[in-house]
């Protein structure tokens, strides 16, 4: 097994910040690519949006290989700064994406909502992912953990259900099915048995 150590963002050097940008920009390019092509504008933009208590990075040999955020009343994933996404994206650009994104999920006081689980190339399959979520499962004292998963990513599902996830509710998505990369999107979640202090 792999000896991996799970670090808050708030806990990582400036440099291991900007690594944890580069992976979290990497693991979801294919997606973010709609805000800018430019890699670099799309790291300084997340590294500043990461919530340093609710953005867990996964480190190897003091590498990081791995992030994963959760939110719950207490606390959202990402901090999204209008400023800096005019100063990243532009003026229009950055103010219809800061008007996109800066929203919170709604949630009871029990759930938690894991969400931007993403892992170093290089370091997939290896049990990173699994170390993450595990990590929030047995941390983060709720008893529902919800996240959503597109239905193309089917190593990712496998995955959840593995760890105990279950579909609950699917919504398909109606238009730009093939430019968005996927079907529909499902929501999983897991009953938390018993809550420890």
């Amino acid at each position: 097994m792999n000896s991996y150590i799970i670090k808050t963002f708030a806990d990582l050097s400036k440099s291991q910040q900007r690594q944890a940008a580069i992976v979290f920009v990497d693991g979801f390019y294919l997606y973010l690519k709609a805000l800018t092509k430019d890699r670099d504008k799309l790291i300084r933009l997340f590294m500043d949006t990461f919530s340093p208590e609710h953005v867990l990075v996964c480190l190897h040999h003091e590498e990081v290989v791995g992030v994963v955020g959760y939110a719950t009343q207490q606390g959202r994933v990402h901090l999204y700064d209008r400023k800096v996404m005019i100063r990243e994206l532009g003026w229009l650009r950055g103010s219809v994406m800061f008007m996109l994104m800066d929203r919170s999920q709604t949630l009871a006081a029990e759930q938690c909502y894991i969400e931007s689980l993403t892992t170093a190339e290089d370091a997939r399959g290896k049990g990173v992912a699994t170390a993450l979520i595990n990590h929030i499962l047995h941390a983060v004292h709720k008893k529902e953990f919800i996240l959503e998963v597109f239905d193309t990513n089917h190593e990712a599902i496998r995955l959840y259900e593995r760890l105990g996830f279950e579909v609950y509710h699917s919504k398909a998505k109606r238009f730009f099915r093939k430019k968005a990369g996927y079907q529909a999107c499902h929501s999983m979640r897991k009953h938390h048995i018993s809550m420890q202090s």
